[in-house]
């Protein structure tokens, strides 16, 4: 793998002495003044103007997805207030427990916030309607209530929480002594190491033997892991996977149950909230997974029954399911998949050579050092090919 020393790029969070250079290969590294991280911006004066503005303009894109249901007249003042709380407000949210948030930047989210739903209710300024009685309709409230709020509980996940440390290497004897050094330094510097909560696991192994130790305690072996939000079996299988898909569809769908089984609204509409709200929770990952037919058709059957509920109609009405989706303009399932698998192939054929993920054939193992502790033992075959990931 290479290093591109061209888009290395340092930022200095609350410098107070501009001097001072960063070096590559004696190649000095640019500087900048704001960089993206997990998907927030922070800038190097530990403002957070810019993550505000984008924070409005996600809102303001999710406000547009479903503003065919948010604009609809004939859809209840309450209705509309669930839909911006469930599709619009989370957008907005998202990451703002972390930032410290002044009342100029909360003014500018409520503002924001505020013309959202009078677009939503048909209300504009002149008609002279207090900002408490288009919250107290909609079902809404304030917004920097809900960031305190948020703040409030990503603190307390924080105190809970334990330190999640991952770790790559080529066999198991480099797995026991990296983790022996980790132990180390960590335990040098007041930590503890949880030697009960360790686990590993090995992902198509050829043969049982082998053990991985630490300090002569021998390390509990799983069948299987979540990682990165997906669960991983140790036979290659993604049975689980897919039950947890069909779970957080059925999570999205009653969410918007208010909305899907209204019989008011139109068939039209409801598969636009299903397209925009539940589908994404059930494609989510899937492109990266290896679907057999039988694992398509439970999808597949999951989502009918979602769509069968939404428009009022049963088995006993002897429907096709083809109507079922023209009605709600809802196409199959097992197409978005491969469409999905198709666009994330054309990321993967389209990156740079020098990509920090490379494709090359070589031995992997993760150690999560968390409640789901786990060691990832990737055995290959003669030479294969597949895609390692950077553990971060």
């Amino acid at each position: 793998m290479k290093v591109s020393h061209s888009k290395t790029e340092y930022m200095c969070v609350n410098e107070r002495e501009g001097s001072g250079t960063v070096r590559l290969q004696d190649e000095e590294v640019k500087k900048v003044l704001e960089f993206k991280y997990l998907g927030s911006t922070v800038q190097s004066n530990g403002e957070c103007g810019k993550e505000v503005k984008k924070r409005v303009q996600a809102g303001w894109n999710g406000w547009r997805k479903v503003s065919g249901v948010l604009c609809d007249r004939k859809i209840s003042a309450r209705i509309k207030g669930k839909v911006y709380r469930t599709v619009v407000r989370p957008a907005m949210l998202y990451g703002l427990e972390t930032v410290s948030l002044r009342k100029r930047q909360e003014s500018d989210l409520e503002v924001a916030e505020l013309k959202m739903l009078r677009f939503s209710l048909g209300v504009t300024r002149l008609d002279r309607i207090r900002n408490e009685y288009i919250r107290g309709t909609a079902h809404v409230r304030r917004l920097g209530d809900k960031v305190r709020e948020a703040r409030l509980r990503w603190f307390g996940h924080a105190q809970r929480r334990e330190n999640d440390i991952v770790i790559c290497s080529e066999s198991r004897e480099q797995v026991e002594e990296n983790l022996e050094r980790w132990r180390f330094a960590l335990e040098r510097r007041g930590m503890k190491v949880s030697r009960s909560k360790i686990e590993y696991m090995c992902v198509n192994e050829r043969e049982g033997s082998g053990t991985v130790r630490l300090q002569g305690e021998e390390v509990k072996k799983v069948q299987e892991f979540k990682y990165l939000g997906s669960t991983v079996q140790s036979n290659g299988e993604c049975g689980k996977e897919v039950k947890k898909r069909v779970q957080a569809g059925w999570n999205g769908w009653r969410k918007m149950s208010g909305v899907l089984c209204d019989r008011k609204i139109s068939a039209r509409i409801k598969g636009k909230v299903y397209r925009t709200v539940v589908r994404p929770a059930m494609l989510y990952g899937l492109e990266t997974v290896s679907l057999r037919k039988r694992q398509e058709s439970e999808l597949e059957v999951a989502e009918l029954k979602m769509l069968r509920f939404s428009l009022g109609v049963t088995r006993l009405d002897r429907i096709r399911n083809e109507y079922i989706r023209g009605t709600s303009h809802v196409g199959r399932l097992g197409d978005k998949v491969r469409e999905a698998r198709l666009r994330w192939f054309g990321h993967v054929q389209r990156r740079e050579k020098n990509c920090y993920v490379a494709v090359t054939p070589v031995k992997v193992l993760f150690i999560n050092q968390k409640s789901n502790s786990t060691i990832v033992y990737h055995s290959t075959t003669d030479s294969p090919r597949f895609a390692t990931y950077p553990s971060v």
